[in-house]
């Protein structure tokens, strides 16, 4: 019994060893081709296995929504780029299919009034934003896609996922500042009211109030209750009302039919027009456009025409009355051109010009018109000893800009009654000076 159970083991033990030998001589001549997917979630890849060399294997990559093949890969150098790979196998590798996100067209444009700018790239699986950038005067109101509002933020995210067309739409602050938005400035040309900006929503206005110069802002009211006092001032585009910005005059205001006005840098006349400018005479007007000067200061001014013209002297007018708006334009310039600082050293503020009383003239008519050297013309000579005596005075002498706030101008005049001249020519003072004593 014994003897049997030896023999079948070692007929066992042989037909084993047989085995393994035909598997060891056959396993030399077999390679294994193994196929990976990369990323691994974006694809699937078949055909890999064992071969023999000689064999010819086709692999096949097949991507998953929102990738695409891009190429099969052995290490980093491409050996196919066709999604069925075929070749003849001669040792054992490792081929990885290489997939990429879908790349898809993402269009976006701003609707007018404004641009879009946009961070992250249009691949399938990433995050886009979209940022839409209101031009000056507009107001961001919503992104559409196919005709339906699908955000109200100004800056829109959203994952990739396929091709997408999106619009930015923008409306002028105008179209909500005096329709649904009522505003109202107090007192009338104390200021202006501008819709300036929109909070991160796009759905509200900043109005901010710009005070004219000789008023400050005080505060906004809404529904006839105070709201703020901050310049600026939030309010839904949505939303219907009336917005008051409330001005105070900023300066002390004085009356320009007084003579007497004393109309300096603390001082303001607001929008004051005389009631009874005349025009100049041609002959005593040096300028090729019509000027004027109020009836009592003209009729004064001829009178010195006349008897400067007996003496040899013609006097000339180079710039007599100004309104506030003439003015406003005047400084402007000069401060655009000089600088504010300088340009309110020779140039009036509108509201501050004692041009704008209607009875203040420059003279002219000279090589040296608004310098210095006109107190050395003719004119500036016989103008410096006579003017008084019809009631002209200089209003910004030399050496006094400390006081006038002014430079020295020789050839500006103004009439402030004959009486008034000759007690001034009787003092030391400087115009301005004599002008607030008489006031207390």
């Amino acid at each position: 019994m014994l003897k049997n159970v030896m023999k079948v083991l070692i007929v066992l033990v042989v037909f084993l060893l047989l085995f393994y030998a035909v598997e060891i001589i056959t396993g030399l001549d077999a390679h294994e081709i193994k196929v990976l997917s990369e990323p691994r979630e974006a694809g699937h890849v078949g055909g890999g296995g064992r071969y023999k060399a000689g064999d010819e294997v086709e692999l096949k990559a097949s991507p998953r929504d929102g990738y695409e093949f891009s190429g099969w890969l052995k290490g980093d150098r491409l050996v196919g780029e066709e999604k069925m790979y075929t070749f003849k196998v001669e040792k054992s590798k490792t081929l990885r299919a290489d997939f990429q996100p879908r790349r898809y067209s993402v269009d976006y444009r701003g609707g007018g009034g404004g641009e879009v700018e946009s961070r992250g790239e249009p691949r399938h699986g990433e995050t886009m934003s979209l940022i839409a950038v209101p031009a000056d005067g507009y107001v961001f109101m919503g992104w559409v896609e196919n005709g339906e509002e699908i955000s109200s933020e100004v800056e829109y995210e959203f994952t990739v996922q396929g091709d997408r067309s999106l619009e930015a739409t923008f409306r002028p602050v105008d179209d909500f500042v005096g329709e649904n938005i009522k505003t109202v400035v107090a007192p009338a040309h104390a200021g202006e009211i501008k819709g300036e900006a929109h909070d991160i929503s796009g759905r509200k206005l900043v109005l901010t109030a710009h005070p004219e110069f000789g008023y400050r802002f005080d505060h906004w009211e809404a529904e006839g209750e105070e709201v703020s006092r901050n310049r600026s001032y939030t309010v839904g585009t949505g939303e219907e009302k009336e917005v008051v910005a409330r001005f105070e005059e900023g300066f002390e205001k004085v009356d320009g039919d007084d003579l007497l006005a004393p109309v300096n840098k603390e001082t303001y006349l607001g929008r004051y027009a005389p009631p009874d400018l005349k025009e100049l005479p041609e002959e005593i007007n040096a300028r090729d456009y019509t000027m004027h000067l109020r009836e009592e200061a003209l009729e004064h001014l001829m009178n010195m025409y006349e008897e400067a013209k007996e003496d040899g002297v013609t006097l000339q007018v180079a710039s007599a009355y100004r309104c506030y708006d003439t003015q406003k334009t005047i400084f402007n310039r000069n401060a655009e051109e000089h600088g504010e600082e300088e340009a309110n050293r020779f140039s009036a503020r509108p509201g501050q010009s004692e041009h704008q009383l209607g009875t203040t003239v420059d003279f002219g008519g000279t090589e040296y018109d608004f310098s210095d050297e006109f107190a050395k013309t003719s004119q500036g000579e016989w103008l410096k000893e006579n003017a008084y005596r019809f009631g002209f005075v200089k209003s910004y002498p030399e050496d006094s800009e400390d006081i006038t706030g002014y430079i020295y101008e020789p050839w500006h005049y103004r009439y402030i009654g004959k009486d008034r001249a000759v007690e001034l020519q009787e003092t030391e003072k400087v115009l301005t000076e004599f002008l607030e004593a008489k006031r207390r």
